[in-house]
């Protein structure tokens, strides 16, 4: 690993340390170490809690990553078999993801509907009280 990718992730820095990871990558698309240091990475950052877009755009990446690497790199049984792993291990993220983001989406849904029907009932308790109202007012003038 790159000396300055392993200070940047030390230190917790890890969007630096993902764009120093890709520059490798992108400057040594065939090399291994390069490709399983932005391949972690990348995958790390889609993992944290941040927006959905931006971890989607972090798996990408790795598929990104993981096409050219897989079109460059001098193919035997271990490359191969780390393609497929790898795929593996994007997917399993993809998959994650995306079930964060339903179960997100989903509960925001629920808490919009929770407070609709709210909403519909004190618009129901509004409307009753104004019939009420109006009886009361026909009531009272039919008497006077």
């Amino acid at each position: 690993m790159n000396e300055l990718i392993k200070k940047l992730r030390d230190e917790g820095n890890f969007t630096d340390a993902y764009l120093v990871a890709k520059n490798d990558l992108s400057r040594n698309i065939d090399n291994l170490n390069c490709f399983r240091t932005f391949i972690d990475i990348a995958l790390e950052i889609a993992s944290y809690n941040i927006l959905f877009e931006e971890r989607k755009q972090y798996i990408t990446d790795a598929n990104v990553a993981l096409t050219m690497f897989s079109e460059s790199v001098v193919m035997d049984e271990d490359a191969i078999n780390i393609i497929k792993n790898t795929r593996i291990q994007i997917d399993e993220i993809a998959q994650k993801v995306l079930a964060e983001e339903q179960d997100f989406f989903e509960s925001e849904s629920r808490k919009i509907q929770d407070e609709n029907t709210e909403h519909l009932g004190t618009l129901v308790k509004i409307y009753d009280d104004i019939q009420k109202s109006k009886t009361q007012t026909h009531t009272a003038t039919q008497k006077i």
